[in-house]
């Protein structure tokens, strides 16, 4: 007979009183037989496996935020080129300077989250350097998976100015990385030799 899983929930006992005495024996095999099992479970193999799954979830989160950062500057050439072709056939020079506004809020968002994905960048470095190793062919042949702290990856040593400040500071490198400037630094070039071009008209 199967095993009820579900009669081993908290909120459905196996001894419940619709069930017949040899079911709730049987319920109660399946516990001691499941319980068993996770005894026995090899913690290196559990270990290897979670350690596989988190690196599967950073590479897919990493591929996320590169598909929303892409996006994001998408958007940005795109609202970038309406104003400077509106600017231009309306010889309006004052419309090339305003769209650096929301051209700048673009990139601050686009700062944001590529200091997210800096941080998941550097977890999949670090496990891959990990599986690269000596260390993890010394752990393989001990049946055992070294501690790899998540510390330098997710969390920061809190400073003098909290928690915000060096969230702050994290997204201030985040903005100045070359391939964030080299995508935003074209665009605002473009703006001011359309608003010389307009004015020299």
């Amino acid at each position: 007979m199967k095993c009820q899983s579900s009669h081993l929930s908290r909120n459905s006992p196996f001894f419940r009183a619709d069930l017949t005495e040899i079911e709730k024996k049987r319920n109660l095999n399946c516990y001691f037989f499941e319980w068993k099992i996770m005894a026995n479970i090899d913690f290196y193999e559990l270990s290897l496996n979670i350690l596989r799954s988190e690196w599967g979830y950073v590479q897919e989160s990493i591929r996320a935020l590169d598909e929303t950062i892409f996006k994001i500057r998408g958007w940005a050439i795109t609202l970038c080129s309406a104003g400077v072709a509106y600017a231009y056939v309306n010889n309006d020079a004052a419309l090339c300077l305003y769209m650096t506004l929301p051209v700048s809020v673009f990139w601050i968002v686009d700062g944001l989250f590529k200091s997210f994905q800096t941080k998941f960048i550097e977890r999949d470095r670090e496990i891959r350097t990990y599986f690269a190793s000596e260390t993890f062919k010394k752990d393989f042949e001990k049946h055992e998976i070294s501690q790899i702290s998540i510390t330098k990856a997710f969390t920061e040593k809190r400073s003098k100015m909290g928690w915000s400040w060096i969230a702050v500071k994290r997204h201030r490198s985040a903005m100045f990385l070359r391939n964030v400037v080299l995508s935003y630094v074209p665009i605002f070039i473009l703006q001011l030799c359309t608003y010389w071009i307009i004015t020299r008209q």
